[in-house]
Parts: C-alpha cells; structure tokens; sequence
C-alpha cells in the first residue's frame, strides 16, 4: 500500500475525488483496467498470461509483470500494475 500512497503524491488523477474522468475496461471475465488522468491500473485474478492493451511507464506492480516488444504489458497470473498515460 506504500507505492499506491506514494503515487496519490506525484499523479493528481489519483486523488481526484470525482468520477467523471474514469473509465473501466473489461479486458476478459479475470481482468479490468481502470483509467484515470495520467494513469491506468491493470488487475487481473486469474492465473493465466494476460496480455493487457497498455504501453507506457510502469509505475508501481505487484507480481511479476513483461513488457512484450510491441510495448504492452504481460500479467501472467494475478496481479496488477500501474502504468503512467504516454502523452
């Protein structure tokens, strides 16, 4: 919990109380991704390789995360990573 209370100090998207500038994906029945401004979080709970539809700046992750060579992230099993909006 120390890297997300970390984040909320350097990412105003993620201390931004409301909602309208967040959106959910449904990547598959085991994996989300939830956007906010500068920032996205990928979670999934299954215990297959997902390949998540981000490219960017890893932030923070809990469990082991790949970067394929096309630049988007591969979970492969439960987990999650936070990566930093490109732009």
């Amino acid at each position: 919990y120390r890297a997300l209370i970390a984040l909320r100090r350097v990412l105003p998207g993620a201390t931004d109380p409301s909602l309208d500038t967040t959106a959910v994906e449904v990547v598959d029945a085991d994996t989300v991704l939830m956007h906010r401004p500068g920032f996205t979080v990928a979670a999934t709970r299954g215990d297959a390789q997902v390949e998540v539809p981000l490219d960017g700046k890893i932030l923070a992750t809990w469990g082991d995360a790949a970067q394929n060579p096309d630049g988007r992230w591969l979970l492969p099993g439960a987990g999650a990573i936070v990566v930093q909006a490109e732009g």
